[in-house]
């Protein structure tokens, strides 16, 4: 955080002295303009104590939590944007179909929502070490995004970006709370479903994905992808497993209503496609891949852009094996990881793709022993 302020304001200087010249150059319509520093330097210094201000945080704006009895509702995402937009961004019906930001109204959600904000603005000024830092800038990191509406008529919202696991009791005090429950999905706020004609499952790098257009088999698993929903838990809800596809909502358009995840917890939409034989075409099976292969992780890789390009050249001294048994190969698209460390890497293999896996993390407890024990 404090890097990027130091870079930040190094922009500002570059940026003012640029615009300061050439303002002086068309005011005085001559280049000889470098004996009107002390102007500039009036500004600079201006700017300074402004910006130092404002970093420092000395009139407690971005560390304000209102009070409970101040509060009406709050909206808590990790999206920023919906606060802003508007119905008419979907007037052309082009674009899909607006959603109302969802704000919390109930005591016991205000005060779990409240205290998680009162935590994260308490520890702002500490010093993260490495590895939380690293945690912020990866895919385990969050954004907080609070706004509250005031009973007064005013508003205040805040954004925060954050080590997730600092924080994890906190979500889940939040997580459990009935409101939050029946609101944490997009799907389960909306009531009227029946502009959903049709359902896709999206899934990455397989192409015969399924689309159902039945109206009342859609209307059968909109009801049995909200019952999964309903059934998470608190480590489902925020898992770092990669789902098994995109599952897409569309109108009788085309356009889309809604998107959700089918994560591998939800058992109900499981047996639901293994019921209407489905499940195979619906998700990647371990005969949609051309080879696995396991690395142990030696040399603490992080599953970053960097390892993704170089994927061969930086693992080549690792210990690894080729898994051929499909029950393995099953088992591990089933704990395929998307957080940024672990103790292997698992390289999946496409046929169309062969030359570029997709890298999965995982941990000691998720590879099974027998492939443990070929890596010692």
């Amino acid at each position: 955080m404090k890097g990027e302020f130091s870079w930040m304001v190094v922009g500002y200087i570059i940026g003012s002295l640029i615009g300061y010249v050439v303002a002086q150059i068309i005011l005085n319509k001559t280049w000889r303009i470098f004996t009107k520093w002390k102007g500039y330097l009036g500004f600079v210094i201006a700017a300074a104590i402004v910006g130092f201000i404002i970093h420092l945080d000395v009139f407690g704006h971005s560390t304000k939590v209102p009070a409970v009895s101040e509060i009406e509702s709050v909206y808590f995402d990790e999206d920023i944007y919906r606060l802003t937009d508007k119905p008419e961004n979907y007037a052309n019906g082009m674009n899909g179909y607006y959603e109302e930001p969802y704000y919390y109204t109930s005591k016991e959600t205000i005060k779990s929502v409240r205290q998680l904000q009162k935590q994260i603005t308490a520890s702002k000024d500490k010093k993260l070490d490495p590895d939380k830092q690293s945690e912020i800038e990866g895919r385990n990191g969050k954004i907080a995004v609070f706004a509250y509406k005031l009973k007064n008529g005013k508003q205040i919202v805040r954004e925060y970006f954050i080590p997730f696991s600092d924080y994890k009791a906190f979500y889940k005090e939040i997580a459990e709370t009935k409101e939050y429950k029946e609101n944490f999905h997009l799907l389960l706020r909306t009531k009227n479903t029946d502009k959903m004609k049709s359902v896709s499952f999206s899934v990455p790098r397989k192409s015969n994905s399924i689309n159902i257009t039945n109206p009342e088999k859609v209307q059968e698993l909109i009801h049995v992808v909200k019952q999964s929903m309903m059934n998470e838990k608190f480590d489902e809800m925020y898992s770092t497993k990669e789902s098994w596809a995109s599952i897409e909502f569309m109108d009788g358009k085309g356009q889309y209503v809604q998107t959700a995840s089918w994560d591998k917890s939800y058992s109900e939409v499981e047996a639901w496609l293994k019921k209407e034989h489905l499940y195979e075409r619906a998700r990647l099976m371990p005969k949609d891949l051309e080879k696995t292969k396991v690395f142990k992780n030696s040399s603490h890789l992080k599953n970053d852009y960097r390892l993704q390009e170089d994927f061969t050249s930086l693992t080549a001294d690792e210990k690894s094996i080729k898994v051929k048994n499909n029950q393995q190969v099953e088992t591990l698209l089933q704990c395929a990881n998307l957080r940024d460390t672990g103790d292997y890497l698992v390289a999946f293999y496409y046929k169309d793709q062969v030359d570029t896996p997709q890298i999965y993390m995982l941990n000691e407890n998720e590879l099974p022993n027998e492939l443990k024990e070929k890596l010692k």
